[in-house]
Protein backbone atom coordinates (compact mmCIF):
# COMPACT_ATOMS: atom_id res chain seq x y z
CA UNK A 1 0.00 0.00 0.00
CA UNK A 2 1.46 3.54 -1.12
CA UNK A 3 -0.53 5.98 0.92
CA UNK A 4 -0.01 9.78 -0.28
CA UNK A 5 -0.76 12.50 1.89
CA UNK A 6 -2.15 16.12 0.35
CA UNK A 7 -3.70 19.25 0.60
CA UNK A 8 -5.40 21.12 -2.21
CA UNK A 9 -5.69 24.78 -2.53
CA UNK A 10 -8.93 26.31 -1.59
CA UNK A 11 -7.83 29.77 -2.69
CA UNK A 12 -9.48 29.93 -6.60
CA UNK A 13 -10.62 27.31 -9.28
CA UNK A 14 -7.39 27.96 -11.27
CA UNK A 15 -4.73 27.19 -8.73
CA UNK A 16 -7.23 24.23 -7.25
CA UNK A 17 -7.37 22.69 -10.73
CA UNK A 18 -3.70 23.01 -11.57
CA UNK A 19 -3.09 21.36 -8.49
CA UNK A 20 -5.11 18.56 -9.02
CA UNK A 21 -3.67 18.07 -12.35
CA UNK A 22 0.16 18.18 -11.06
CA UNK A 23 -0.59 15.62 -8.15
CA UNK A 24 -2.54 13.47 -10.42
CA UNK A 25 0.36 13.08 -12.36
CA UNK A 26 2.22 11.81 -9.31
CA UNK A 27 -0.33 9.79 -8.84
CA UNK A 28 -0.33 7.93 -11.99
CA UNK A 29 3.32 7.88 -11.72
CA UNK A 30 3.25 6.08 -8.79
CA UNK A 31 0.19 3.63 -10.24
CA UNK A 32 2.50 3.08 -13.72
CA UNK A 33 5.96 2.16 -11.01
CA UNK A 34 3.86 -0.25 -8.79
CA UNK A 35 0.83 -1.37 -10.60
CA UNK A 36 -0.31 -4.10 -8.05
CA UNK A 37 -0.29 -1.53 -4.85
CA UNK A 38 -3.20 0.23 -3.58
CA UNK A 39 -2.65 3.67 -3.50
CA UNK A 40 -4.70 5.72 -0.33
CA UNK A 41 -4.96 9.77 -1.24
CA UNK A 42 -5.61 10.96 2.13
CA UNK A 43 -5.69 14.26 2.96
CA UNK A 44 -7.69 18.13 2.59
CA UNK A 45 -9.12 18.24 -0.67
CA UNK A 46 -10.51 21.29 -0.35
CA UNK A 47 -13.79 20.59 -2.26
CA UNK A 48 -16.80 19.02 -1.81
CA UNK A 49 -16.87 15.40 -2.34
CA UNK A 50 -20.38 15.10 -1.52
CA UNK A 51 -21.55 17.34 -4.79
CA UNK A 52 -22.41 15.29 -7.28
CA UNK A 53 -20.15 12.71 -6.66
CA UNK A 54 -22.83 10.30 -5.54
CA UNK A 55 -21.74 10.83 -1.72
CA UNK A 56 -24.70 12.69 -1.03
CA UNK A 57 -25.13 16.30 -0.42
CA UNK A 58 -24.91 18.33 2.77
CA UNK A 59 -22.84 21.21 2.21
CA UNK A 60 -21.20 23.10 -0.81
CA UNK A 61 -17.20 24.34 -0.83
CA UNK A 62 -14.23 24.44 -3.24
CA UNK A 63 -14.01 25.27 -6.42
CA UNK A 64 -16.72 24.23 -8.93
CA UNK A 65 -16.00 21.76 -10.96
CA UNK A 66 -13.21 20.27 -8.47
CA UNK A 67 -15.28 17.44 -7.36
CA UNK A 68 -15.26 16.34 -10.75
CA UNK A 69 -11.70 16.52 -11.58
CA UNK A 70 -10.79 15.33 -8.62
CA UNK A 71 -12.51 11.98 -8.80
CA UNK A 72 -11.93 11.99 -12.60
CA UNK A 73 -8.30 11.91 -11.53
CA UNK A 74 -8.74 9.20 -8.69
CA UNK A 75 -10.67 6.75 -11.03
CA UNK A 76 -7.72 6.47 -13.95
CA UNK A 77 -5.87 5.02 -10.83
CA UNK A 78 -8.32 2.02 -12.37
CA UNK A 79 -8.87 1.19 -8.43
CA UNK A 80 -12.07 1.83 -5.96
CA UNK A 81 -12.53 5.61 -4.86
CA UNK A 82 -13.68 5.99 -1.18
CA UNK A 83 -14.86 8.70 0.85
CA UNK A 84 -14.82 9.22 4.51
CA UNK A 85 -15.56 12.12 5.86
CA UNK A 86 -14.76 13.29 9.93
CA UNK A 87 -17.97 13.94 11.14
CA UNK A 88 -17.79 17.87 13.73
Amino acid sequence: MIVVGTVLPEKNQAEHAEAIATQSADWRRLRAKYPKAVICIAGDYNTDMGRSSGYGLRYFYGPKGSTQQLLKSMRKLKQPVHHIEKSS
